[in-house]
């Protein structure tokens, strides 16, 4: 074998056996301590978990921007390390154990100056199930990065797609204490968040949630929200279809376990929606009339508000009628929005013209 390829298998050899080397040396989770029955606090498998935790998150926390391409492969590497330990099938005292020691650790972490390691950090809370997550949420909740906050919203939105899909039923199954949580945490976005991708995430995250006050925060919030659709009126309105669905067709089928006061809240938002977009059509610099999302989100409205009338005893002969998209024409969705207000809600339903009159933003 010629001296120079002695040489480069040789280097090669030595490369690989650095690596391994490297490797060994690293903190392990072995698949034994992940089905551990048991683990108990301040025990050599807690000492070998917060080993493992530390080392990841301090590789994490390490980055700067000297060196970003470098650093970004090891924030890159530290976070596919510690998301990789969720991939297999965890007990339900490791996932504790791992949940709260790097759920604690990752609290520093949203803190870091630099937003790829908040992010990263935020990615792998997404995996967390448990009410180790609830401080990660509330941070990130508050970050001025968007990415931050949108895994923020996303993290808790697949809390509540896990439950439901664990116990195949109606999510009642998140702990009533962690569904608090989350309404506290993600409640105050609903009507602030700007971002149309962020406001998607928040109220796919509220909607199936079984605890009563969910419906009040997600309803509220939504009149609250026209107060932003009225000052910028080109934001964009992804997610509001979606949430108004959620919120008024999980109640479809229990109408005469609705209160009055959740029956009526559900009727103004919808009428709300349905006044904004023939007031908004109708002013300067508003909004176009012929506006897909805009029409598509006012004939829902006009749609939400038939059946739950209807369960509150309006005459049905008055109230306009179902209007399908092909003829969901700004005419259309104007005169129906008249005929509610004075046909409907105000004389049947005894709603004054100060509950149907959109928020004020003076």
């Amino acid at each position: 074998m010629p001296i120079r390829c002695l040489i480069s298998v040789m280097l090669a050899a030595c490369l690989l056996l650095t690596v391994s080397v490297e490797a060994l040396a690293q903190p392990q989770i072995t698949d034994a301590l992940r089905r551990a029955d048991r683990i108990a606090p301040g025990s050599p498998e807690e000492r070998q978990v917060r080993q493992f935790c530390e080392h990841w998150v301090n590789q994490m926390l390490a980055y700067d921007d000297e060196g970003e391409d470098d650093g970004l492969v090891a924030v890159a590497t530290a976070r596919s390390r510690l998301v990789s330990v969720f991939e297999a099938t965890l007990s339900t005292a490791f996932r504790r154990v791992y949940e709260r020691i790097l759920g604690g650790l990752l609290v520093s972490a949203l803190d870091h100056e630099h937003m790829v390691v908040r992010l990263n950090s935020m990615v792998v809370a997404s995996h967390f199930r448990t009410d180790a997550v609830v401080p990660l949420l509330e941070t990130a909740a508050e970050d001025a990065n968007p990415a931050v906050r949108y895994w923020s919203a996303r993290t808790a939105n697949l809390m509540v797609e896990a439950a439901r899909d664990e116990v195949r039923v109606d999510p009642a199954i998140l702990a009533e204490d962690l569904q608090h949580e989350l309404l506290r945490i993600l409640g105050p976005m609903v009507a602030a968040e700007t971002s149309p991708w962020i406001f998607r995430q928040v109220t796919a995250a509220l909607a199936p949630l079984s605890i009563h006050e969910a419906d009040t925060v997600l309803l509220e919030g939504l009149i609250e929200r026209l107060r932003l659709y009225q000052r910028r009126p080109d934001t964009p309105i992804t997610g509001v279809y979606t949430a108004l669905d959620r919120v008024s067709l999980k109640r479809f089928p229990r109408f005469d376990q609705v209160d009055e006061t959740t029956r009526r809240l559900i009727v103004r938002t919808a009428f709300l929606y349905m006044r904004a977009y023939t007031t908004l059509s109708r002013a300067d610099n508003g909004i176009d009339a012929e506006d897909e999302a805009w029409r598509r989100l006012a004939t829902r409205a006009n749609n939400v508000l038939f059946p739950w009338c209807e369960a509150m005893n309006a005459p049905r002969d008055r109230m306009p009628p179902i209007i399908r998209r092909t003829a969901a024409r700004p005419a259309v969705l104007w005169q129906a929005r008249f005929d509610w207000e004075d046909d409907i809600l105000i004389p049947h339903l005894n709603f004054t013209s100060q509950d149907l009159a959109l928020p004020d933003v003076r």
